[in-house]
C-alpha cells in the first residue's frame, strides 16, 4: 500500500459550481473554505419498561450542513452567488493535495447567504454560504 502524500496546506484548493453537475467554473478568488459540515443527529428512543437503566438512541438522517466560502468582493462574483440564491445547483472543492490530480469534493445544494465584509484596514469579502443537499461525495486524488 503506497503512502499517501503527507500534509499539504490550503494553498491552491478551488471552488467552483455548475448548473448541470460538470464543467465546474471557479467562483471568485477564494480566501477560505469550511465544510461541508456533516452532522449526524440522534432521536432519544428509551422507554420506560426498558430491562436496563441506561439511554437508547437511534442515528437520524445524515445532514450535510453548510459550507462556507470567503471570497474576495468582485462585483461580477456577488451578482453571479446573488443571483442564484435559493436555486439548486452543483459545487466541488478541489484540494492541492500534492498528487498528480487534485481530490475533489463534491456536493448539490444552494447559495444560503451573501454577507459581505468591510473593513477599514482589509480587503473586502463576500462570505457566501452554501446549504448541501444531498449526499457528500469525495474522489480521491492519485
Amino acid at each position: 500500500m503506497a503512502i499517501p502524500a503527507g500534509p499539504f496546506i490550503g494553498f491552491g484548493a478551488d471552488f467552483g459550481d455548475s448548473a448541470t453537475n460538470s464543467n465546474y467554473t471557479t467562483v471568485g478568488h477564494l480566501v477560505d473554505i469550511d465544510g461541508p459540515d456533516v452532522k449526524v443527529g440522534d432521536v432519544n428512543v428509551s422507554y420506560v419498561q426498558m430491562a436496563n437503566a441506561w439511554m437508547l438512541f437511534l442515528a437520524k438522517l445524515v445532514d450535510g450542513g453548510t459550507v462556507k466560502v470567503k471570497l474576495i468582493w468582485k462585483e461580477s462574483v456577488y451578482a453571479h452567488v446573488l443571483g442564484l440564491l435559493r436555486t439548486p445547483y452543483f459545487f466541488q472543492i478541489a484540494m492541492p493535495d500534492l498528487g498528480t490530480t487534485a481530490t475533489v469534493i463534491s456536493f448539490a445544494g444552494y447559495y444560503s447567504a451573501l454577507p459581505m465584509t468591510i473593513h477599514m484596514e482589509d480587503m473586502v469579502v463576500s462570505e457566501v454560504e452554501i446549504k448541501v443537499s444531498g449526499i457528500v461525495t469525495i474522489t480521491a486524488g492519485t
